[in-house]
């Protein structure tokens, strides 16, 4: 709930930076990226190895970001467990993946994350973060972005300690660890990102939450650090210019379809809203913990795909509290906002369940099989600033489809984001038991 808080408090600080002047149509030619993937088996086949590099525009960011992948490598490789029935791309992996984000004038940051698994468990993911001026090649740290004696580091204090502590609700954090991260000079050491709408802090949940092998990640609004920022720092989080979207994936997670997606949309900056069915959570955490892991938000599709038109408001509070359990005890995080199965929300309304419903206003029809260019020719006509666009990771093919349209939306100035930043960006808050089908300027609402 305090994580619900903090979000709808800052929409106050938002409303003079969100409205949308004179956008940009392309986004600027230092954010362009390139991965190159390398995998390999080992231990006479029962162990597979996949890691990925990066080719910017920068050299020196692509030297340090790369150096990572290789030394994340060697750290694990002498632990990694042998699968005995020589499957190892499902039972023995090592990913060695790079998560990047882009803000500002010329900003690019980068998570390197590596992902030990064993027979589908994720055992450890440690993780590192560089961030870079692609127009100069020089290193961003946060105290380029807040003067020493800013109020900014006391901000990022309180964000850290109240989001940290919200994360596993049926769990105690760690008390003084905790007060360990909450120090300038620790803060000064967090793993960040600099997104399109946050400023974000990345941490092992074990840090906090023994035997938790996930990741936690802090979101700070660029909002809440108004008046504080060094002049570097404005240019370098003003995204006013650029025009935004949300892709969101229904009835997931899968192991071959939502896998296959999660690499593409990585590979083109495309952080996305999965509304998950929880019957299915406990049978894919591992693909659950990826997408939590990679920067994208996880929220409810109900506990079960069923047309809730014949369920009870004390079923659908039932479901929706067995979904608060499902997606809590895995990765922590408590859902803000939940989809109807075939979108039907009036049962949801009346039952009161206290929380946004998101809706769609484009619509890719990607669950009747047409093809990648039938999908994306529905997004090129009817996707605009602040839409949220409908797909389902259960289609096989869907991850290509949505590949193309992930490169076409970026090729074309717009900037995918989930959904809660999208409405964080747009200056609106998301209030309980309202429908949603996209996100306009408040001016423009109705």
């Amino acid at each position: 709930m305090k994580r619900c808080l903090i979000f709808f408090l800052v929409l106050s600080l938002l409303l003079p930076a969100c409205a949308l002047g004179e956008t940009v149509k392309k986004l600027p030619s230092c954010f362009q990226i390139t991965y190159k993937v390398e995998e390999r088996t080992q231990d006479g086949g029962r162990v597979f190895v996949s890691k990925e590099y990066i080719s910017t525009r920068q050299a020196a960011a692509d030297r340090a970001v790369n150096a990572l992948v290789d030394a994340f490598d060697d750290q694990l490789n002498p632990h990694l467990q042998p699968d005995q029935g020589k499957n190892p791309r499902r039972n023995s992996r090592l990913d060695i993946h790079v998560v990047h984000s882009f803000s500002g004038q010329s900003s690019m940051s980068f998570l390197v994350l590596a992902r030990e698994s064993y027979k589908r468990v994720q055992q450890q993911s440690p993780i590192a973060a560089l961030s870079f001026d692609m127009e100069t090649g020089e290193t961003i740290t946060l105290s380029h972005l807040f003067p020493e004696d800013s109020e900014a580091w006391d901000v990022m204090a309180e964000y850290i300690e109240k989001e940290l502590t919200d994360y596993f609700p049926h769990l105690d954090a760690d008390p003084a660890a905790l007060q360990a991260l909450l120090t300038k000079d620790a803060i000064q050491n967090t793993p960040f990102m600099l997104g399109p709408v946050c400023l974000s802090l990345h941490y092992e949940a074990k840090t906090l939450y023994p035997n938790q092998p996930s990741l936690m990640r802090v979101t700070i609004p660029y909002a809440a650090f108004t008046g504080m920022m060094t002049e570097y720092g404005v240019k370098q989080t003003d995204n006013s210019m650029y025009r935004m979207v949300a892709l969101t994936f229904d009835d997931g997670p899968t192991y071959t379809q939502t896998a296959s997606l999660l690499n593409h949309l990585r590979h083109y900056g495309a952080p996305s809203t999965f509304f998950l069915v929880g019957d299915r959570i406990a049978e894919y955490k591992d693909i659950v913990l990826r997408e939590n892991d990679e920067n994208h938000s996880l929220q409810s599709h109900h506990f079960k795909h069923t047309d809730t038109t014949k369920s009870t408001p004390g079923r659908i509070q039932t479901y929706t509290k067995q979904f608060y359990e499902a997606l809590t005890t895995l990765t922590g995080t408590a859902p803000i906002m939940l989809r109807p199965p075939y979108g039907l929300d009036e049962p949801f309304r009346e039952a009161r369940v206290n929380l946004p419903i998101i809706q769609w206003d484009v619509d890719t029809k990607d669950w009747t099989g047409k093809s990648s260019a039938g999908v994306l020719s529905v997004v090129k006509s009817e996707t605009k600033h602040g839409s949220i666009i409908l797909m389902h990771d259960i289609q096989e093919k869907t991850p290509e489809s949505a590949k193309q349209v992930a490169k076409w939306l970026r090729e074309n100035g717009f900037i995918c984001v989930t959904v809660e930043d999208l409405f964080i960006h747009i200056g609106r808050e998301m209030m309980p038991n309202q429908v949603y089908y996209s996100v306009k300027p408040p001016e423009d609402a109705q």
